[in-house]
C-alpha cells in the first residue's frame, strides 16, 4: 500500500487553480490601472460655477412667482435637515 496524502496538507501547500487566479488578478489590476488613467485624463462635465449661476437664477425666479416664503430642505445632508430660506 502506498502512502495516502492528507487532504489538509495538500490544500495548505498549493491550490490547483492558483496560477489561473494569479493571472486573472494581474489582468484585473492592469485593466483597473487603464481605467484609472482614462478617468484622470478626462475633463469633468460638472461645472460648479455654472451650477451656482443656474441656482441663483432659479431661486430668483421662484421668489418672484411665490406667494408665500419658500423653504427648501437640504437633501444632501440627511442627518441634519437644514432649511434654506430663499
Amino acid at each position: 500500500m502506498g502512502k495516502r496524502r492528507d487532504s489538509c496538507d495538500s490544500q495548505m501547500n498549493r491550490s490547483l487553480n492558483s496560477g489561473f487566479r494569479k493571472k486573472q488578478s494581474q489582468s484585473i489590476e492592469v485593466e483597473n490601472a487603464k481605467m484609472l488613467r482614462r478617468l484622470q485624463e478626462r475633463k469633468s462635465d460638472y461645472d460648479l460655477d455654472n451650477y451656482k449661476k443656474q441656482w441663483r437664477k432659479t431661486r430668483k425666479m421662484i421668489k418672484s412667482i411665490a406667494s408665500y416664503p419658500i423653504v427648501i430642505d437640504n437633501i444632501s445632508n440627511r442627518r441634519k435637515k437644514q432649511a434654506i430660506r430663499l
